[in-house]
């Protein structure tokens, strides 16, 4: 897996609710600051910008692929159909223009 990038999007899961009433869901982020560990490696630490439907606002949090705990980010999941199907609609467009000239 690739090291986290500034401006990079990647899915933070916010912590839900103690009680269990909300339960732990993931929003959108971008990378604002992916420090190193030492020695020049990477940290899996970063800093997020995380876009909420109730406000926005800034977490330093660990990265976590497997569990996708509550206060962690990961990358987001990508299908393998969604590359196959964009490009497909790219296609058909290009053709219509095409066939319009």
């Amino acid at each position: 897996m690739a090291n986290p990038a500034i401006s990079e999007p990647v899915h933070y899961v916010a912590r839900g609710s103690a009680d269990g009433v909300f339960k732990p869901t993931c929003c959108a982020a971008i990378v604002t600051s992916a420090p190193t560990a030492g020695r020049g490696r990477p940290s899996k630490k970063v800093d997020l910008f995380v876009m909420t439907p109730t406000g926005n606002h800034h977490q330093a949090c660990l990265q976590d692929e497997d569990t996708k705990a509550g206060g962690t980010w990961h990358y987001p999941h990508v299908s393998e159909e969604a590359p196959k199907a964009a490009k497909g609609a790219k296609v058909k467009a290009v053709e219509t223009v095409a066939e319009a000239a």
